[in-house]
């Protein structure tokens, strides 16, 4: 904020080019250009032990912000009772984590868990003899990479497909992979269903909830031994809660490819753009194949 008490602007393309050797991400307009590397975290999270900085109002809220980094590009009260902070500039990441202190509550900033990298899928034949440390090594922006393995007659096999994870917010469309130029698609994970509860979101071992049956959703029994009609607790379908035909199961998975494709926190989109789309019936789930 300056003397006149306006806002600092979000910068457009705020990021440090890297001057590492490793091979760039591609653009998307130029195809051949190279993308700069994200060496900085824009979501942040303030946390307090209290958790009273989610309590105060949005009003307090806001000029606690403005006074520490100007104006930031949003930010949203978590279910954590925590704030999540999305930054504009690498600056305004510097001025967040330097307070201790926010509207004069004890606090400690950090940065998100996951938002702040994304994972993109990568395939090719010509990628049959190439490690998953190479594709670390060489390429620049890529943390991680994993390579697909499927199963077909109970043995397990190597496919030429990588998950590579990208420390920025967004896989890039394209990547330069030694000679290759590689579409990159959105990595749509599976559906998480706790093995004990077998509601969404969660698993077995974080679980609060009383075990039930997958079968019939009932108590007091495993669900091999389960004789009952299948019926669904998450739905109350004729099915068992294992069901990629579930309902529920599809309304996880489209929101997952919607996260995916999109970026940002799941709670956000179910509740302003997802719920729509799944009243106004137009919104299809393709399943992703792995290989």
């Amino acid at each position: 904020m300056d003397k006149k008490g306006t806002m600092e602007p979000c910068p457009d393309g705020a990021g440090v080019p890297s001057g590492s050797s490793k091979r760039k991400a591609v653009d998307a307009p130029t195809l051949l250009g190279s993308t700069a590397k994200q060496s900085w975290s824009p979501f942040q999270v303030i946390s307090d032990e209290d958790k009273k900085v989610a309590k105060l109002s949005v009003f307090a809220i806001s000029k606690a912000l403005k006074g520490i980094v100007g104006e930031p590009k949003s930010v949203t009260k978590l279910r954590s009772s925590e704030l999540l902070v999305e930054c504009c500039s690498e600056a305004q990441v510097k001025r967040l984590g330097k307070i201790d202190t926010f509207a004069n509550i004890p606090v400690t900033v950090k940065a998100h868990r996951s938002l702040n990298s994304s994972r993109g899928v990568v395939r090719s034949r010509d990628l049959e003899t190439t490690s998953e440390e190479e594709m670390v090594e060489e390429l620049d922006g890529v943390t991680h990479a994993r390579r697909i393995f499927v199963r077909k007659g109970g043995d397990k096999v190597r496919t030429n497909t990588f998950v590579l994870t990208f420390d920025s917010t967004s896989p890039p469309t394209s990547l330069k992979v030694g000679y290759l130029t590689l579409k990159v698609t959105p990595y749509i994970p599976r559906p998480m269903r706790c093995f004990k509860c077998h509601r969404f979101g969660h698993s077995q071992t974080t679980c609060r909830r009383t075990a039930v049956c997958c079968r019939c959703g009932k108590g007091g029994h495993a669900g091999k031994d389960c004789k009952a009609d299948p019926s669904c607790l998450n739905c109350h379908g004729p099915h068992t809660a294992d069901s990629k035909k579930c309902p529920k199961w599809k309304e996880e998975e489209a929101i997952l490819r919607y996260k995916a494709q999109h970026g940002g926190e799941i709670h956000t989109f179910v509740q302003v753009t997802f719920m729509p789309m799944l009243s106004s019936n137009n919104f299809t789930v393709v399943n992703f194949q792995e290989n």
